[in-house]
């Protein structure tokens, strides 16, 4: 599976967890880590807030997950906790990739020295255009998005950055939405 939380979850009913709420069957959470808090309420037959799963069935498997107790705030039983500074050794990243090469140091400070992925770390390309959007296009030129219907731009954060017809981007990577669709797309 290969991901990681950081941010603050707050569930509005029982369990809540910084990987997945609930999991069932023959779903599996693997190589992920959270540093997200996570609250919600507690029940004995639903769940009650975990670091990475709330609430799982025998069938289930969740393995290789990691979480720092001091930033969760909430224990998990099907995961290890490590300590903040243990999670941003190398030996941290031959642990939680297990063989593969799915997370990197996080030399560029995009998340604090916490590890990240792989993807994160590479150098954008440029794209010039994304087909089949929804039921428009939207074409790329450099960092200039065209498009004939107004087109909103996020962060990977959710924060709107920008919208329009023909909006220009800085460097990065950004979800664009329009005609109901969303892609996401890295401007170098």
């Amino acid at each position: 599976m290969f991901c990681y939380n950081t941010g603050y979850v707050k569930s509005s009913g029982y369990g809540g967890a910084g990987i997945a709420g609930a999991t069932y069957d023959t779903f599996s959470v693997s190589n992920s880590y959270s540093l997200g808090k996570a609250e919600g309420l507690k029940n004995q037959w639903l769940g009650k807030p975990q670091a990475i799963v709330s609430s799982t069935d025998g069938n289930s498997t969740i393995k290789n997950c990691y979480y720092v107790l001091e930033l969760t705030g909430v224990d998990d039983p099907n995961a290890t906790a490590v300590t903040a500074d243990e999670m941003k050794q190398a030996d941290f990243l031959t642990k939680i990739n297990a063989g593969e090469d799915a997370f990197v140091a996080d030399t560029k400070n995009i998340n604090n020295g916490f590890p990240i992925l792989k993807w994160q770390a590479t150098e954008a390309t440029g794209i010039k255009h994304i087909n089949n959007f929804a039921s428009t296009a939207i074409n790329l030129d450099g960092n200039t998005v065209v498009c004939d219907q107004p087109v909103k731009v996020y962060t990977l954060e959710g924060v709107l950055v920008a919208s329009g017809h023909d909006v220009t981007l800085d460097k990065g990577t950004y979800v664009i939405k329009a005609d109901g669709a969303m892609k996401k797309v890295v401007i170098k």
